[in-house]
């Protein structure tokens, strides 16, 4: 997976509160970060899987993470791709499945 850029980071309004004394003092909530995050979880499988970061942000088209599982078996592990974060949620997601076979 990797990341298009798209879209850009975006600038927020200048918010301006007016007090008794008429002072006007400029607030600038900080910028949300836009970029591809991918979201590891276990699907399926018999164990416990545990993941490095289980939240991995794509920088220059790559990201990587480690999974441990504690028994043998067939897992699916589901990535799920999201753009965002968003301050009311993800703007754009989709998941991918990846099957896994863990032997003794």
């Amino acid at each position: 997976m990797t990341d298009d850029g798209l879209p850009p980071p975006e600038d927020h309004d200048v918010f301006y509160s007016r007090f008794e004394q008429r002072t006007a003092v400029a607030v600038r909530p900080p910028r949300v970060p836009r970029g591809l995050k991918v979201l590891w979880s276990k699907y399926r499988g018999p164990g416990g899987v545990a993941f490095d970061e289980a939240e991995v942000t794509i920088m220059d088209g790559h990201g990587q993470t480690t999974v441990a599982f504690d028994r043998p078996g067939e897992y699916v592990l589901r990535a799920n791709a999201v753009e965002g974060p968003r301050p009311f949620g993800f703007c754009c997601w989709t998941n991918g499945y990846v099957r896994v076979t863990v032997t003794p």
